[in-house]
């Protein structure tokens, strides 16, 4: 079990996340959901440094270096001393890679968009990895009408949900334990 506790992470005078927890066991599939700015990436880049500095073994499929903000092959976010981190391809792609080559604990995405994103998440599960990775809605509702989220509850690939929401300037969690959704 990987347990997150208390988490706080401030930046610039602005505390971006404020005593938040949840715990991930092995073989856990969580999505981070929120909408666009609602902290979802940080919030990963920071589960995946604590979870490394730990000792949890964590592969990063980074297609677009967001998450290790890479420049010339180097990340530039500290991602912990665990973490390989696969940028610049498909992340699809790099997540099967990652998982066939490196046997991390845990593997993290950002941004499921695409059917193939899909099946890289539900083969990480069947490989018994667990899944961290972050998914654009508006809200939780949002998330359960969309097609390829639907796809995803149905296959029942994510167990819980961390719903990032804005209200009155602040950020609220909602942990959601998804066993049995089915969407609409």
């Amino acid at each position: 079990m990987i347990s997150l506790d208390n988490l706080t992470v401030s930046y610039g005078g602005w505390t971006l996340f404020d005593n938040i927890s949840f715990l991930i066991n092995p073989k856990d599939r969580i999505g981070l959901v929120g909408r666009n700015g609602a902290g979802k990436t940080t919030l990963l880049r920071d589960c995946i440094r604590q979870l490394s500095e730990v000792g949890v073994r964590v592969s990063v499929a980074d297609e677009r270096c967001e998450i290790a903000g890479s420049s010339g092959g180097a990340p530039q976010f500290d991602l912990g001393p665990q973490t390989d981190v696969m940028d610049g391809a498909p992340k699809a792609d790099a997540a099967l890679i990652l998982i066939k080559t490196m046997s991390p604990a845990l593997l993290a995405l950002d941004e499921i968009t695409a059917p193939r994103d899909v099946e890289a998440v539900s083969y990480a599960a069947h490989c018994g990895a667990a899944v961290l990775a972050t998914a654009h809605a508006l809200d939780f509702a949002d998330f359960k009408r969309r097609p390829l989220y639907r796809q995803l509850l149905r296959s029942q690939i994510f167990e819980q949900a961390v719903e990032i929401s804005l209200h009155e300037g602040a950020r609220r969690y909602t942990v959601r334990a998804l066993g049995g959704e089915q969407g609409c």
